[in-house]
């Protein structure tokens, strides 16, 4: 579990083999695909941090297997977002964040959407397309490598935006393009809304200091 974030907090983990509960006892469970029988165990972690102990429950293949861990509980992870953040923003992230492994394709689309609403929010930018909303980025002092990123992975998911688009033309959506459009999403969210309020804390905290 080392170097991964805690999906009920958002905070990063650290915990070793040795740290983890235990776990499920008894023999490993186990099921059948074609003639063979696939062995499995169940972990329970706990969450180290002291604002959450929340639990996760993954599922490790028997030694010999593709050794990836698979977590049935909870089942997404996403990072909890402040109320100050629209409320429409982080419904549309929450919800790429949860069909992320079973349709890649409509969570694309619901990254495409959230940044969108982002840029018009933040930005108070609103213009005929996502295209021409993220060039205008560039008139308001928005980092020109960010843009042109944006620009790369603006198109993703962008037929399920504009359904009246032949559906032949759709182009499928890897699962590791879709991780990349969340990842993207929650840059913009701690760059723009997350950098903004402690700004604006920290500089009231200064202004106090002024009247005493």
């Amino acid at each position: 579990m080392a170097g991964k974030r805690c999906p009920h907090c958002g905070n990063d983990m650290s915990i070793s083999d040795n740290r983890r509960s235990e776990a499920i006892k008894g023999p490993p469970s186990s099921f059948k695909n074609g003639r063979y029988d696939h062995l499995f165990d169940l972990v329970v972690t706990r969450c180290p941090n002291e604002s959450c102990h929340g639990y996760i429950i993954e599922t490790i293949p028997e030694s010999g297997m593709l050794n990836v861990a698979k977590m049935v509980y909870p089942a997404y992870t996403f990072r909890p977002y402040p109320e100050y953040i629209p409320a429409h923003i982080r419904q549309d992230y929450q919800e790429a964040c949860a069909v992320k492994d079973l349709s890649p394709k409509a969570s694309a689309t619901l990254s495409r959407r959230c940044l969108q609403g982002m840029i018009r929010d933040f930005w108070g930018i609103r213009k005929p397309n996502l295209h021409s909303e993220i060039t205008e980025l560039r008139n308001h002092s928005v980092d020109g490598s960010l843009v042109d990123a944006l620009l790369g992975i603006k198109s993703i998911g962008n037929i399920g935006a504009h359904p009246e688009v032949d559906t032949a033309q759709m182009v499928d959506v890897a699962p590791e393009e879709a991780e990349t459009l969340i990842a993207t999403i929650e840059l913009l969210l701690a760059e723009w809304y997350v950098a903004r309020e402690a700004r604006k804390v920290l500089l009231e905290k200064a202004a106090e200091l002024n009247r005493r």
